[in-house]
């Protein structure tokens, strides 16, 4: 692979800022390539023996004598200058910059550049490693107390001495902050054990993202370095002199090129890992840590998803027929019924293949959704797979249909019986507990279907309202899925009477759910934080569910006057959610971008968005059709409708997960904070007095009374207790809030961005790179000749 297409590939998203910026300077080389051909430095500089520089010895023949008297001074200098390598690399410099006086404008350009490039990583390295060093004092620190509290339960066990201890017990743990007495507080016996279990679970979910952090590191250092390798080296055979090895000694004389302390941290944290976690088994331990990028290219659920889309579009033809054929209507009572509820299970497996679409959009744009969604690094679905289950239903779906329409298997299988099969079917697939159809996946869609289902009760991450958002687009499904159960309650007679769907007044509140629990959701985050921004985003599903049942009513009591406030309620609601999405969610509109009503930074092209933008509003409005007086039966007309809105959402997901990427990609949040089960050592002695409150279950933390602090802050705290940060320095205060557009959940890696920055967990940290390989590569003219052949590790979490 091309060396630029890998550097693109392995560098981790969040953090491609503080990369060099590997492609303009190789324009810049190909720039002074061609304009090199006269150069009088190609053709004359006479440069040093390579045992300074290994610079290719020609006479200055075409230099002016002035130019070439400064040259042999200069090595003459140099060969005056002392024997150690220190002053030596700075002779060296010197003697290269004494050369770019009289270089082109495009060189002296390439060498600034170049500098700001290393100044750049160098600080960004600097500062990583500096919090990694702070992360793993904290590290150790919390070890010893977890430790200390698993020895005090074992003692109070053996000693039965905790049935008479008071409820607050205190421990002091040895040498933990230098010579200081850290006090850690307990609760009672009744909650020694969820602490004790709580603790364990998040320091060892704390080490294993810390130890991906310091891979990160590790191979954010390795690309650069071979960045920088590669760069010099395709300027060298540009120019026709050779500054690479000069410059190189430059880079080296930088911290980061040099230091082991990335690599150390790594061996102590395996070790610590092994000691605490895994029994002694470094193996086993190895194999917690790292996450291994696994080299299926999923291939075979590919080719499963094509077979299962293939047979679906001829069956979908001859249903289509079928369908359409007079004599089928006449075989079959209550046709339409049947069509009802084919279309209310059609709609929600077509979004979902469509949301594989997504995926594989982000996926090949580097938009980090898998972070985004704070899925299991070791255990999730590439987009081939998530495509899988979707295509089977589809399939599945579209046998019933041609079963039922052509009744295919009667008697044996009525045409009633067919929906039935089908959705017994579907249920049985989700439901099943055996570790097949993707057991995991499922499992994760059906806790967080929970989660919204049960809005309100719990803290709203970012998968809640986003799945909730999804389910808004699906209300088609919820209106019409009312005409099955109504059916089979009835045993198929008598539906004219009882399952008259547009009359019941169940269905506008099965169809207000969604809007219902993001309501829910906001309110529940304006609690959390404070923050005004999630009661104006509550209004907005007010004014949705306002929508639905104007819509209802409008079908029950089809009156003039009725006809006036639904087209009311849905141009406000219409009005509002077209702004909100594209103001707020997309994070767009921003006064003075550099792109006209976008935003400064931008994944796909520009002229995308303005399109976009059109097509939101548009379809935003496309109830308007029920009024445009079309031919188009009313049934037909709304599952137009209905999947029109479903396209609208899948293009509004693209850009909402845009905007969350480039927020985390902002503050170079690359790695998943997990908070910390201890509180520092000075807060502990400055809330020593204090009672303490009864544990949370759901965090599981240990926790004060903050009536003094502002309510945001009390959230925060609650929220996610004590950070890396606060264990280092507690006065580093937390974040209280963020803006809708950048961080739309008060989660759990809300917290300050440091002075050397807290990352959140994205992409591989993995990519390992060998530096000192890149010299073995030979470079050719164009483009191709940056292969490696070196063989890179990839672990990544988020494959």
């Amino acid at each position: 692979m091309p060396f630029t297409k890998r550097f693109d590939a392995e560098c981790i998203p969040e953090w491609r800022k503080a990369y060099m910026d590997y492609k303009s300077l190789r324009a810049l080389v190909y720039t002074i390539e061609k304009q090199q051909t006269n150069s009088i430095l190609r053709n004359s500089i006479a440069t040093r023996p390579d045992s300074a520089t290994s610079y290719v010895n020609s006479p200055p023949t075409q230099l002016s004598d002035v130019v070439a008297r400064d040259i042999e001074s200069e090595r003459t200098q140099l060969s005056n200058a002392s024997t150690r390598e220190e002053q030596l690399s700075q002779d060296d410099l010197g003697f290269l910059y004494n050369l770019l006086t009289h270089g082109t404008a495009q060189e002296k350009l390439f060498f600034d550049l170049l500098d700001q490039q290393l100044d750049k990583v160098s600080k960004f390295f600097n500062e990583r490693e500096h919090d990694a060093r702070s992360k793993f004092t904290a590290l150790q620190i919390q070890m010893k107390l977890v430790s200390d509290y698993g020895q005090l339960l074992k003692d109070d066990e053996e000693t039965n001495v905790s049935e008479t201890s008071p409820l607050l017990r205190q421990h002091h743990p040895d040498n933990l902050h230098d010579n200081d007495t850290t006090w850690s507080p307990f609760l009672d016996k009744k909650h020694h054990q969820l602490d004790y279990q709580v603790a364990r679970g998040r320091l060892k979910k704390a080490m294993t993202e810390f130890y991906h952090s310091l891979q990160y590191l590790q191979s954010f250092k390795d690309l650069n370095m071979q960045a920088f390798q590669k760069i010099l080296k395709k300027f060298d055979r540009a120019a026709g002199w050779k500054a690479g090895s000069v410059y190189m000694k430059k880079v080296k004389q930088h911290h980061w090129s040099t230091c082991n302390d990335v690599e150390q941290m790594i061996e102590k944290t395996e070790e610590l890992y092994t000691r605490t976690f895994a029994h002694g088994n470094r193996r086993k331990a190895i194999q917690a840590l790292k996450i291994y990028q696994t080299a299926e290219p999923h291939t075979s659920a590919a080719w499963r998803v094509g077979l299962y889309l293939g047979a679906c579009i001829i069956l979908l033809i001859h249903t289509a027929y079928l369908a359409w054929d007079p004599e089928t209507s006449q075989r079959i009572p209550h046709m339409a019924t049947h069509l009802q509820i084919y279309a209310a299970f059609s709609l929600p497996i077509l979004f979902s293949l469509g949301f594989s679409v997504n995926m594989m959009v982000w996926t090949r744009c580097r938009i980090n959704y898998k972070f985004i969604f704070e899925l299991d690094p070791s255990n999730n679905l590439d987009y081939h797979q998530f495509a899988e289950l979707p295509a089977l239903f589809l399939l599945m779906l579209s046998m019933a249909m041609y079963t039922d329409f052509s009744q295919l298997l009667e008697p044996a299988i009525s045409s009633q019986s067919c929906p039935m099969i089908f959705f017994v079917a579907v249920l049985c697939i989700c439901l099943c507990p055996f570790n097949i159809f993707y057991r995991s996946a499922r499992k994760w869609l059906a806790i967080a279907l929970g989660r919204i289902i049960l809005s309100y009760l719990f803290p709203v991450e970012f998968p809640d309202f986003f799945i909730a958002d999804e389910l808004n687009s699906l209300a088609y499904t919820f209106w019409t899925i009312t005409y099955f159960f109504c059916a089979y309650s009835c045993n198929w007679t008598g539906l004219d009477e009882h399952c008259y769907v547009t009359h019941m007044w169940i269905t506008p509140f099965l169809a207000a759910l969604p809007p219902w629990w993001r309501f829910l959701q906001c309110i529940r985050r304006y609690k959390d934080s404070g923050e005004r921004v999630h009661v104006i985003n509550a209004i907005k599903y007010t004014t949705s569910i306002a929508a639905t049942f104007a819509t209802a009513i409008r079908r029950m009591k089809p009156t003039p006057g009725m006809d006036v406030v639904w087209i009311l309620c849905s141009m406000v609601n219409s009005s509002y959610t077209s702004i909100w999405d594209i103001k707020m969610d997309w994070g767009l509109l921003v006064p003075q971008s550099k792109h006209v009503l976008l935003r400064d930074d931008l994944v796909f092209p520009v002229p995308i968005y303005y399109v976009s933008a059109v097509i939101n509003v548009a379809l935003r409005f496309a109830w308007a059709l029920n009024t445009a007086g079309l031919t188009l039966h009313s049934d037909i007309l709304g599952y137009l409708t209905a999947v029109m809105e479903a396209c609208r959402r899948l293009q509004w997901n693209f850009f909402r997960l845009e905007n969350e990427h480039l927020s985390n990609c902002a503050d170079y949040r690359a790695i998943n904070e997990i908070p910390l089960p201890f509180s520092p050592p000075e807060d502990i002695k400055q809330r020593e007095e204090q009672p303490l409150s009864p544990v949370s279950e759901e965090e599981g933390s240990i926790e004060w009374p903050s009536q003094r602090l502002p309510r945001r802050m009390q959230h925060q705290q609650l929220q996610r207790q004590y950070t890396w940060a606060h264990t280092i320095n507690p006065a580093v205060p937390t974040r209280v809030g963020s803006f809708y557009g950048r961080r739309d959940f008060e989660g759990k890696r809300e917290v300050k961005k440091l002075p050397f920055g807290y990352a959140s967990m994205g992409r591989s940290p993995s990519r390992k790179s060998s530096a000192n390989s890149s010299d073995d590569d030979d470079d050719d003219d164009d483009d191709d000749d940056d292969d490696d052949n070196d063989e890179t590790t990839h672990m990544s979490p988020r494959q």
